[in-house]
C-alpha cells in the first residue's frame, strides 16, 4: 500500500494532512499560497527575515525562481513534479529549495536552505537552522515526489508510446489493405490487357499493328512488374516476407537469368557474359529471392550500358563457418557519382533527376534487393565511378546440397509427359473478359469447358457432371471461391466421389491469400495475369498428377 501511495501523486499529498503547526515546526521557511498566487502565510523564519511585508505579495513579486527556469504560473505550479529553487526578492541572498505541495484551496511551497556557495559566509548572517528541517523531512518528501513524478511520466510516456505504436499498426494495416485492393483492381483488367494482346499477336495482323501490340505488351509488363516490386517492398517493411530456402540448380538459374537479359544486351551492341566458379551445382537456399537479386543487379546493368559489356559471374566460398555465394555484375555502363552512391538503395530513389528521364523506372529495384540481401543475412556493395561503369556485388550466406547420384527428373516433368487427350474444364470467374480469354485459352489447347459465374454456380455444375480440373477465381458475389473449394471437398467426402483438381486463379498476388487457398484443398494458385503457356502447363501437370493417384487407388476402394 505503501508503494501504491508513492507512485499516485494525488494520494500521497493528502496523506501529509499536517496541521499548520507541524508544518511551521517542520519547514520554518514555508509559504503558503491562496488560490490567485499570493503569499497568504510564510514559515516564522521567513517571517522574521523578511518582516509581515511578505504576506499579500504576489508569489512572483516575492521570488525568483533558478528551478525551472522559468517562472511557473500557479496552474503551472500545481503540476509541477520536480524540486524548486528560489530566491528571496529585495536584496536578500536567501536560497531556498523544496517542493510544492498541492491542497485544492491553497498551494505550500515546503522550503529549505540552501547555502550560496559563491557568496562569503560574511554576506549571509543567517542561522541556518532557522531555515532548514533537521530531521531530514524534505529531503525524504522530495525523493518521494520526484519518484513520483517520474512515475507518472514514465507512465504517461508509455501511454503515448501504446497510442503511436496502436496509430502505426493501424497505419500499416490499412496499408496493406489498400495494397492488397490495388492489385486485386490493377491486375483483374491486365489480365485482359494482356490477354487480348496475346490473342491478337495470334491473328493475321500487319507488321505496323505488330509493333503496336509489342509496344501494348512491354507496357503492361512494366506496370505488372512495378506492381510487384511495390507489393514486395510492402511486405519486406511489414516484416511478411519470408525466406523458404529450397534445393535448387544454381547453375541453372545463372544461365537462366543471364539468357533471359543477353538478347536485350545484344540489341543494343553490348555483350553479355556468364562466369560460374561454383564449387557445386545444388545448393540450399531461396532461390526465388536470388533469382529476383541477381535480375534486378542484371537487368540495371543492361539499362545503364550503352556500349561495352556486361559481366555476370557467381562464385561461392566457405568463410568461417558460413559458405558465402557472392553474385557480381560488372557493367561498362553510365557509372555513378560518389554523391549519388549515398543515396543509391534509398527507395524510389535513382542517382539524379535526369536518370530518371532519360532511361524511367522507380528506383525500387535496388533498394528491395539490398533489403532482401539483408533478410537473407547479407550484404549489397557497389562501386562505381561516373561515365566508368559499375559493379554490384550481393553477399548471401548459402549452402552446398548434396549431389545425387544421378540426374533427377525435375518436378512433375515425367507427370506432364503423361497426359495424353482433351481435358472437360469447368471455369469459374465473374468478370466476362476473364471467362471469354480463358474460353480461347481452353478452345486453342483442345479442351472442353463449362463456365459458371460464381461458386454457387460451380457447385451446380460440379453435381451434374464430371471435371477434369476446375479453374476457380477467389472473389466472386453469391459464393467465392474459398468456400466453394471447402464445400465441394466436403461434399466429396460425402458421396464417396473421384477427387476432382482446383487450381486457383486470382489477382490477389499476397502469399497470405495462397496459402488460404491451398489450406482449404486447392491444388493451385495462380496470380493474374497468366498467358496461354501458363494455363497448360498447370493443367497438364495438375491432371496428370490426379491421373496418378487414381490409377494408384484400387477401383473397389474409391
Amino acid at each position: 500500500m505503501a508503494e501504491e501511495t508513492l507512485e499516485d501523486p494525488g494520494k500521497m499529498q493528502t496523506s501529509l494532512l499536517l496541521a499548520d503547526d507541524e508544518i511551521a515546526r517542520l519547514f520554518p521557511a514555508y509559504l503558503k499560497l491562496c488560490p490567485e498566487g499570493r503569499i497568504c502565510e510564510a514559515g516564522p523564519s521567513l517571517l522574521r527575515h523578511k518582516g509581515p511585508g511578505l504576506l499579500g505579495q504576489p508569489l512572483h513579486d516575492a521570488v525568483s525562481f533558478e528551478l525551472p527556469a522559468n517562472n511557473l504560473d500557479i496552474a503551472a505550479l500545481r503540476k509541477h513534479r520536480r524540486a524548486i529553487i528560489l530566491r528571496l526578492n529585495g536584496g536578500t541572498t536567501l536560497r531556498l529549495r523544496g517542493l510544492v505541495l498541492d491542497r485544492g484551496d491553497a498551494i505550500w511551497l515546503l522550503l529549505g536552505h540552501i547555502p550560496d556557495l559563491e557568496l562569503g559566509e560574511e554576506m549571509q548572517p543567517l542561522r541556518i537552522a532557522d531555515f532548514s528541517p533537521t530531521d531530514g523531512t524534505l529531503d525524504m518528501m522530495l525523493a518521494a515526489e520526484m519518484r513520483s513524478g517520474l512515475l507518472s511520466e514514465t507512465r504517461a510516456l508509455a501511454a503515448a508510446l501504446d497510442v503511436q505504436r496502436n496509430q502505426a499498426e493501424a497505419a500499416n494495416r490499412a496499408k496493406s489493405a489498400f495494397l492488397t485492393t490495388m492489385s486485386h483492381e490493377i491486375r483483374t483488367p491486365m489480365n485482359a490487357v494482356l490477354g487480348v494482346a496475346s490473342i491478337l499477336a495470334e491473328t493475321d495482323i500487319t507488321q505496323e499493328q505488330r509493333e503496336w501490340l509489342d509496344v501494348m505488351v512491354d507496357s503492361g509488363q512494366s506496370l505488372m512488374g512495378l506492381l510487384n516490386n511495390i507489393l514486395d517492398l510492402s511486405k519486406i517493411e511489414s516484416g511478411a516476407m519470408g525466406i523458404n530456402p529450397e534445393e535448387f540448380d544454381l547453375r541453372a538459374l545463372g544461365r537462366s537469368v543471364h539468357g533471359l537479359y543477353a538478347p536485350t544486351a545484344a540489341a543494343k551492341g553490348v555483350k553479355a557474359e556468364l562466369e560460374m566458379a561454383l564449387e557445386g551445382t545444388l545448393y540450399i537456399g531461396d532461390s526465388v529471392r536470388i533469382r529476383q537479386i541477381l535480375s534486378n543487379l542484371v537487368g540495371n546493368a543492361t539499362k545503364f550500358t550503352e556500349a561495352g559489356k556486361i559481366i555476370v559471374s557467381l562464385h561461392d566460398q566457405v568463410e568461417g563457418e558460413t559458405r558465402q555465394l557472392y553474385v557480381s555484375v560488372k557493367d561498362t555502363g553510365i557509372g555513378i557519382s560518389a554523391e549519388a552512391i549515398d543515396r543509391l538503395f534509398n527507395v524510389f530513389a535513382q542517382a539524379d533527376s535526369s536518370t530518371t528521364r532519360r532511361y524511367g523506372g522507380t528506383g525500387l529495384g535496388l533498394s528491395i534487393s539490398k533489403l532482401l540481401c539483408e533478410q537473407m543475412g547479407g550484404e549489397i556493395t557497389v562501386e562505381s565511378r561516373l561515365g566508368r561503369g559499375s559493379t554490384f556485388t550481393a553477399r548471401i550466406p548459402i549452402e552446398l546440397a548434396a549431389e545425387p547420384d544421378q540426374p533427377a527428373p525435375a518436378p512433375d516433368e515425367g507427370l506432364a509427359l503423361a497426359l495424353v487427350g482433351p481435358r472437360h474444364v469447368l471455369i469459374v470467374d465473374d468478370n466476362a473478359t476473364n471467362r471469354k480469354i480463358l474460353s480461347h485459352y481452353l478452345r486453342r489447347l483442345g479442351h472442353s469447358f463449362d463456365v459458371a459465374v460464381n461458386g454457387q454456380q460451380a457447385l451446380v455444375a460440379w453435381e451434374e457432371r464430371d471435371y477434369d480440373v476446375i479453374i476457380m477465381d477467389i472473389e466472386m458475389p453469391v459464393l467465392d471461391g474459398l468456400e466453394a473449394t471447402r464445400e465441394l471437398r466436403r461434399r466429396e467426402i460425402a458421396s464417396v466421389r473421384d477427387y476432382t483438381p482446383i487450381i486457383a486463379l486470382s489477382a490477389d498476388a499476397m502469399i497470405e491469400k495462397r496459402e488460404t487457398a491451398l489450406s482449404v484443398g486447392m491444388d493451385d494458385y495462380l496470380t493474374k495475369p497468366v498467358g496461354l503457356r501458363e494455363i497448360e502447363e498447370r493443367i497438364q501437370v495438375i491432371c496428370a498428377r490426379s491421373d496418378q493417384t487414381l490409377r494408384a487407388v484400387p477401383q473397389e476402394s474409391r
